[in-house]
């Protein structure tokens, strides 16, 4: 992959730690053993895939290594869009594996590649970041790179010592976007002591604290997390007390529209009469019709096969038609009779 040596400075102060391919397993492990580029989306927030719990959660081994669909094929469409863009710049470019900053080793970055000579006229030491990204995300890119992008960038810089670096985004497949990266010592700056604290946090093992969002993926980490709950806890009653009326107002906020939708598919349906395709200025606005019936299993029914013919249900188990499902903890509001100024009171 590169012709250093595991140990060698390869940049200004990056130090080459891991020469492995790409998702193997030594590739995971020297990446795991610090805070990389791709982590500090996810650390400041400008990422909808992770937050610091699970930056935490991979650093410590526990979550599982996969790339998705989007992610293998940029993988594999990498090494063409480098080559592409550096016979468009007329330079030569080289890959480089896991680099280390030499004073600060849990500073990380995977660089995609190494600019031999910078084809800008000021010159300096740079690189280059290749991303491959859906047509659907073209206008993120029309001025600028999404915040994403640059804040792993932007933590690449100092870890090599770099002076810039350059960005080819590949959008659709089809059309090539470069862009330019400076340094930007404030940004550095503010890299630096987001990511910090979660390092800290996976050197002495408690977890990072996180922020509630709306997505959900805080508390799908939460469950990994603590799988086997019991017990009870004494909770803060300002907090606890301010998020159990926000769950109440979000319930309530959830089933008045449920009946905003119902009353508007009941007017609409009531305007069609008999008919099943509902045009508005002679183009189709809805449809209301009534699917082919089908087989349907329900639970009473599964338990009677169980109970009936079991050798049967136990092949069906065994070939996976019939899986066993493992839902997560159930959240159940129970009933609050005052709210105060200090908050909730159940």
């Amino acid at each position: 992959m590169t012709a250093q040596a595991v140990g060698e400075l390869v940049t200004p102060t990056g130090v080459l730690v891991s020469a492995a391919e790409p998702e193997t397993e030594e590739w995971y492990a020297a990446r795991r053993a610090g805070i990389t580029g791709t982590d500090l989306p996810m650390i400041t927030g400008y990422s909808r895939y992770g937050n610091a719990l699970s930056v935490w959660l991979d650093k410590r081994g526990e979550l599982e290594d996969t790339a998705g669909e989007a992610a293998r094929w940029g993988q594999l469409l990498e090494d063409v869009v480098a080559r592409e863009w550096a016979r468009r710049n007329d330079v030569d470019v080289r890959p480089v594996g896991v680099l280390a900053h030499a004073e600060e080793g849990w500073r990380r970055v995977s660089l995609d590649r190494l600019v031999d000579a910078c084809p800008d006229e000021a010159g300096g030491r740079c690189g280059l970041e290749v991303k491959t990204r859906s047509a659907f995300t073209a206008g993120r890119y029309r001025d600028d790179i999404p915040d994403d992008v640059l804040a792993q960038v932007e933590w690449g810089l100092p870890v090599t010592g770099l002076d810039h670096m350059h960005v080819a985004v590949l959008l659709g497949g089809q059309e090539l976007r470069e862009f330019r990266i400076d340094r930007d010592e404030d940004l550095e700056d503010f890299l630096y002591a987001a990511a910090a604290p979660v390092w800290e946090a996976v050197r002495n093992g408690y977890p990072p604290a996180v922020s509630p969002d709306g997505d959900g993926l805080l508390l799908g980490l939460l469950n990994k997390l603590y799988e086997k709950r019991s017990g009870e806890r004494h909770l803060d009653p300002v907090e606890a007390g301010r998020w159990l009326t926000a769950y109440a107002a979000g319930h309530d906020a959830a089933r008045a529209g449920e009946r905003l939708k119902t009353q508007a598919k009941t007017a609409l349906v009531r305007m069609l009469d008999d008919a099943e395709i509902g045009l508005v200025d002679e183009r189709v606005a809805f449809t209301y019709r009534r699917p082919a019936p089908g087989p349907k299993v329900t639970a009473a029914g599964l338990k009677r096969l169980a109970v009936n013919k079991p050798a049967l249900f136990d092949a069906l188990m065994d070939d996976g038609y019939i899986t066993v499902s493992k839902p997560g903890p159930r959240f159940d509001l129970k009933q609050i009779d005052e709210q105060t100024d200090e908050g909730s009171e159940a």
